[in-house]
């Protein structure tokens, strides 16, 4: 019975261990894909700091039964899940807007594509005023992919932005871009 305690707090230990460094990932999101590589760096030694620093009491709690050492963990589990509930919370709603968008212009018949990061460029921008101008503008331009970023991967889990750029242009000529707010 115990040895099957055992493995259950190590499985418990290393979900909360991955759970953290997926938040880190996501944290550290836009300095990690464009910025200076130390970012990426900076994320695993956290990640690996964060697995020492936890799995050291964890190894302890494992040989000896420390009481305290159990109770620190279901503390951390308690503000880890405090802490990440909300961001959790406003991720799902930021994703569920993100993809209304998208399927409602796909539903219009445009080729709707989500973008992995802004569209960047040295061009001179056409603003769309509203979400609600978006289809006849592009109707009008004959714009054939619309892009839709929401400040971050879809794959977000903690750390989805509520800002969605909705973008589109001509071959011609003419960016034109929408900021659609919650």
């Amino acid at each position: 019975m115990a040895f099957s305690k055992k493995i259950l707090f190590i499985i418990w230990y290393f979900i909360i261990w991955s759970v953290c460094t997926w938040a880190l990932y996501e944290f550290f999101y836009p300095h990690t894909d464009y910025g200076a590589p130390v970012w990426g760096q900076l994320v695993g030694v956290c990640s690996f700091g964060l697995l020492l620093v936890t799995g050291v009491p964890v190894f302890l709690y494992l040989r000896k039964h420390v009481f305290g050492v159990a109770i620190m963990l279901i503390v951390m589990t308690l503000l880890l899940t405090g802490f990440l509930c909300l961001n959790v919370y406003a991720s799902v709603e930021n994703k569920s807007r993100v993809q209304w968008y998208i399927n409602d212009l796909q539903q219009q018949g445009f080729n709707v594509q989500y973008a992995a990061q802004y569209p960047y460029g040295h061009w001179h921008v056409n603003r769309v005023n509203s979400y609600a101008d978006v289809a006849s503008t592009a109707r009008s331009i004959n714009a054939t992919t619309i892009y839709v970023y929401g400040g971050a991967p879809m794959s977000f889990m903690f750390f989805m932005s509520g800002e969605v750029e909705i973008s589109f242009w001509t071959e011609t000529g003419g960016h034109y871009i929408c900021y659609a707010y919650p």
